[in-house]
């Protein structure tokens, strides 16, 4: 245990309380900051909401986030904390408790990664109240709860060292929102708005300009403006592209789309506590894997369940509960075992690329089609039948292999940056304890750092 002196949290910081109801929200305003938003020490401003600024002016009278306060959850989704950074105006929603520290004695950032070491997580769990609904902390007792506290010049040193993981995290983590949204543009105008041929038929001759301005060097466009129609079918297609299913598809080219192992093909007993991780629902974002919370089952368990393993290029779906998660198997993933609550789709080589797939799958309307046919009011569930039904526009060969092209860069990419925030956000759960407790010092977690990085 480390032998920094140990304070009362209200003797280096004043505790708030956020309102104790929930405002109307509106869907442009002022930020709402509710429990939802606060994800492993950050927030996550696609799950803020927003209210309007009459509501912001009776939300905030109580307490208004300034930047560098610490705000956590003490009523579900307990033991989640994030810091407000400059810049970000909001108010608390219900169940948000706020510390503003004295920072001549309590860094802010030093106190989040405290909250959110196992040291203070197990006191917190000590302290907890388990109800028949929600588990909760009592928020008047929170000032009295221990923080350990070195210097200041030490508590800053070891934010640093911390913070500089999380940032590089953040900043891999926003790369990929842009390589993202680049893959979908090019998706939406190639194969949904049908860009390239409504500019030809709107008298554009400039190859950029055909491209929608997405490709710079002009042969490079000339080259994939020639794959284009210039006309629409009467189907409101491009010229010689046809509407089909994923199903067709799957039968004509010796794809599948298959359930994951189920009834006594796949035991409790069969996991272990290391091995090849299996893909379940809770795993998947809806562009990718969720980090860490997989289980594990041994080589010989994949082997038995071959049919199962995933490959490079499969698609794996979460057919249960929130529909839409999915995840395109790379290279680091080859050999995952597909689970229970999840679909395959594997497609062979050479036919249609895995990438379009995975992106016709990701378009809203495929995604409000998919939802309208899952069966069960409480838990969504889908089946092979109604996956493999799912409308699918079969453009050109050739405009696929150029999309394939186009893509494949983006996508390797974005896995190279997962892997390395894997590898970030492990060094980093080391560390906090280790820091946090003294076990180690700053001179030894450098060293842990250069490694990861």
């Amino acid at each position: 245990m480390t032998e920094w002196p140990t304070v009362a949290i209200g003797d280096v910081a004043k505790i708030f309380d956020g309102p104790h109801a929930t405002p109307k929200t509106v869907t442009a305003g002022p930020i709402f900051l509710g429990i939802g938003a606060l994800q492993d020490g950050r927030i996550n401003l696609g799950e803020t909401r927003h209210v309007t600024p009459e509501d912001f002016a009776s939300w905030t009278r109580r307490v208004k986030p300034q930047p560098r306060d610490v705000v956590f959850s003490y009523e579900t989704r307990l033991g989640q904390a994030a810091i407000i950074p400059e810049g970000f105006e909001c108010c608390l929603g219900r169940r948000m408790g706020l510390v503003r520290t004295d920072r001549s004695k309590l860094d802010p950032k030093f106190f989040l990664y405290y909250y959110l070491s196992p040291l203070f997580q197990d006191f917190l769990r000590s302290r907890t109240v388990f109800g028949a609904t929600v588990d909760r902390i009592a928020l008047k007792e929170f000032p009295s709860f221990p923080v350990a506290l070195p210097d200041l010049r030490e508590q800053r040193a070891i934010a640093d060292v911390l913070g500089s993981l999380d940032d590089k995290i953040e900043l891999n983590r926003r790369m990929n929102e842009t390589l993202e949204a680049m893959a979908q543009a090019n998706f939406r105008d190639w194969f949904v708005d049908f860009g390239p041929t409504r500019r030809k038929l709107d008298g554009a001759i400039d190859p950029g300009t055909i491209m929608g301005g997405l490709v710079q060097d002009t042969e490079r466009a000339q080259a994939l403006a020639d794959l284009f129609p210039a006309t629409l079918g009467d189907d409101g297609l491009p010229l010689g592209w046809r509407e089909t299913s994923l199903g067709a598809v799957a039968k004509a080219t010796g794809g599948i789309v298959q359930t994951g192992p189920f009834g006594s093909q796949l035991h409790q007993s069969d996991y272990v506590s290391a091995g090849l991780p299996v893909v379940m629902p809770a795993n998947l974002t809806y562009s990718g894997f969720r980090q860490g919370d997989f289980s594990y089952v041994s080589l010989e368990t994949t082997e038995r369940l071959n049919k199962h393993r995933l490959k490079t290029g499969d698609i794996v779906y979460g057919r249960r509960g929130d529909i839409g998660r999915k995840a395109l198997i790379g290279p680091y993933n080859e050999g995952w075992l597909c689970g229970t609550g999840c679909l395959k789709i594997s497609f062979p080589p050479g036919h249609i690329p895995a990438e379009y797939l995975f992106y016709s799958l990701d378009h809203q309307n495929t995604l409000d089609w998919i939802r309208a046919r899952a069966i069960g009011a409480t838990m969504p569930n889908l089946n092979t039948s109604t996956l493999a039904e799912m409308p699918l526009l079969y453009p050109s060969d050739a405009s696929l292999a150029a999309f394939e092209q186009m893509v494949k860069p983006t996508l390797a990419l974005r896995e190279e940056n997962d892997q390395q925030n894997g590898t970030l956000s492990a060094t980093r759960d080391l560390l906090l304890p280790k820091l946090m407790s003294g076990e180690i010092r700053l001179s030894e977690a450098e060293q842990l750092m250069e490694a990861a990085q």
